[in-house]
């Protein structure tokens, strides 16, 4: 009878298939064109409130940060640092001590500044208290990078200077209450002294700064006032070590981002810094104004981003992306107490203080569809079908493997043609269920993915690892020698096998701004547990930095991880030196790899000058 009702199915399946190619449906048709290369993907964006203030979030934080990374996706956030954060008192304690009311801290102090030392050009970082930046850093930030970090991705930092400085002058505030950013070379102090702490305190450094949040929703911040800010907060930021990358205007309204973008740009030495054109959807998030976004962005090299939008869901999303060409895209916070209002991605249920419930929000489960899938590095691709009912968008993400996220506006029964041969996964979200998984589809070259959706929604269709895709380690010797031995610790080993990255060799990336990454677009290297630097990665080679962390005298034990399939546990020992030369014919051996100081090639014929 088993036998009987899956050879039925088989029919079916096989009448529905040829059905659809009868009738031959071009409007219910998706073709993917991988030369039509658009936007990068840099992340999934928060804002780091994950309601880490209130009552019983200890009893969910761990369940909040991991569902964060591995369910919805996120992998950005948004860590602000308020302008009063440089002043004498500890405001922000006092209002988490209960001793200061929300209404006149967030009016008078949150904003208000004391000068530490009235010299823009010296720090003095007693004169800055950084207690609320401290408490998401602790909170969120931490919990959120190490659950990424175990899935081999990294968290984009983006942190963000707020500063509704009008608040200072509100009826009922102390008199005598100062704002001193206005000057160009007090914020770009201010600006320095937040990396260095950030730096110092947790070996953070930002991967963005976003200029001023909402500037069109203070009483100071415009155009040309965030011009100067940026290109005195980039000298101070290179001549101290740092690598600068600006995020602006971040305007309340869409319909501001142009006229501010043009006022910034006409500021000499804002070019070079400012890489990412950031909008919110408050006021004129029209087709035509989104378009304009990407124009502008175009023109002076920029990447776009909408970075705020309470009650914003997968419907904007889909435009954001495809009108707007968005690298990065953010609704609002974390994680909150209270209803499903659309301003945090998990709302966490306090009904029961003892045992609270933590549950994705219902715009959540549809953005889901898109973050879970689509990850930083990903290219957006062309996909055009002429079926109105159906709003596809395509991507490829680091590794090669392919994502297809199409809008339903009903049931809808479709084909997508463009996609390699391999074995593809399909999950669907409705109105009345969520993250429905269907069975694996395999294609052969050439052959079109059926794919369906009983009711409107989003449906993601992503490549998943084939049966011959688990990495496999099959040696590990010195990068320079080639030799097969014990590890040190600092050690460039390459690692050989198959399966260990894309099909596409890809060299390091810098982590925060000056650090090796760990994980090269999917792949990590853990050394007993411990995630290594990853130099270069290909299917058959991974290059790496052995970790300090790694003891002499111990196992080596040896895991390979690509696109969050693990390998079998290589082990070898560990020393305590490996030393190697590279060589000009790589092989370990004969005229070692140098430069002169001139730039030449060190040898025999061209020795280095002596004293150089």
């Amino acid at each position: 009878m088993a036998q009987t009702a899956r050879t039925l199915v088989t029919v079916l399946t096989f009448f529905g298939v040829l059905a659809y190619c009868i009738k031959g449906q071009s409007n219910s048709l998706i073709v993917l064109n991988p030369s039509e290369q658009y936007q990068r993907i840099s992340g999934w964006e928060a804002t780091a409130q994950a309601g880490q203030d209130e009552p019983g979030f200890s009893k969910i934080q761990d369940q909040l940060f991991q569902r964060s990374a591995n369910e919805l996706g996120i992998n950005r956030l948004r860590l602000e640092i308020h302008s009063g954060a440089e002043n004498t008192h500890d405001y922000f304690s006092d209002f988490r001590a209960g001793t200061l009311g929300e209404s006149e801290y967030v009016r008078c102090y949150a904003y208000t500044t004391v000068n530490d030392d009235n010299d823009p050009f010296s720090i003095r970082l007693a004169g800055f208290i950084f207690s609320g930046l401290d408490n998401q850093v602790e909170s969120v930030v931490l919990p959120l990078k190490k659950s990424l970090e175990a899935r081999g991705e990294t968290l984009f930092l983006n942190v963000t200077y707020v500063a509704f400085s009008a608040g200072k002058i509100d009826p009922g505030c102390p008199a005598g209450l100062q704002y001193h950013h206005s000057s160009p070379e007090e914020y770009a102090e201010f600006v320095l002294a937040t990396h260095i702490h950030l730096r110092d305190k947790y070996a953070l450094i930002p991967d963005s700064w976003e200029a001023i949040l909402e500037p069109d929703n203070t009483g100071f911040w415009r155009g040309p006032q965030i011009g100067a800010a940026i290109a005195a907060a980039a000298r101070r930021l290179v001549a101290n070590g740092f690598v600068p990358r600006f995020t602006a205007p971040s305007t309340l309204s869409a319909a501001n981002a142009v006229p501010y973008l043009t006022d910034i740009l006409a500021v000499p030495g804002t070019t070079p810094y400012l890489k990412e054109l950031s909008y919110h959807r408050y006021g004129g998030g029209t087709i035509p104004v989104v378009r304009g976004i990407a124009l502008a962005a175009r023109q002076a090299g920029l990447d776009t981003a909408m970075l705020e939008h309470i009650g914003s869901g997968s419907d904007d999303l889909y435009v954001d992306l495809t009108e707007g060409g968005n690298t990065a895209w953010q609704q609002f916070a974390l994680a909150f107490q209270e209803g499903d209002d659309g301003s945090k991605y998990y709302v966490i249920d306090n009904t029961n203080p003892a045992a609270p419930v933590l549950r994705l929000a219902e715009a959540g489960k549809r953005l889901a569809q898109y973050f879970r899938y689509i990850r930083a590095g990903a290219v957006r691709i062309g996909a055009a079908t002429s079926d109105s009912n159906l709003r596809p968008v395509a991507f490829i993400n680091p590794g090669g493997r392919h994502v297809v996220v199409v809008q339903a506006t009903g049931s809808a029964t479709f084909g997508i043609q463009g996609l390699p041969a391999g074995r593809y996964g399909v999950s669907y979200t409705t109105a009345s269920v969520y993250n429905v998984s269907q069975s694996d589809t395999v294609i052969s070259p050439g052959q079109t993915l059926l794919a369906s959706i009983p009711a409107a929604g989003v449906i993601t269709i992503y490549g998943r690892p084939g049966l011959s895709e688990v990495p496999s380690i099959s040696a590990v010797v010195n990068a320079a020698t080639g030799l097969v031995g014990n590890l040190s610790p600092g050690e460039i080993v390459s690692i050989y096998g198959t399966g260990l990255g894309g099909p596409v060799g890809i060299n390091l990336q810098l982590s925060g701004g000056s650090f090796v990454s760990t994980a090269l677009a999917g792949t990590r290297i853990l050394i007993n547990g411990v995630p290594s630097p990853v130099l270069y990665a290909s299917a058959n080679q991974v290059n790496i930095v052995v970790p300090y962390e790694v003891q002499p005298g111990t196992a080596a034990n040896i895991v390979a991880q690509s696109g969050g399939v693990s390998s079998s546990v290589f082990q070898t020992g560990v020393g305590e030196t490996s030393p190697g030369l590279f060589t000009l014919n790589s092989s370990g051996t004969g005229a070692v790899a140098a430069l002169n100081l001139d730039g030449s090639v060190n040898t025999s014929s061209n020795p280095a000058a002596r004293g150089s």
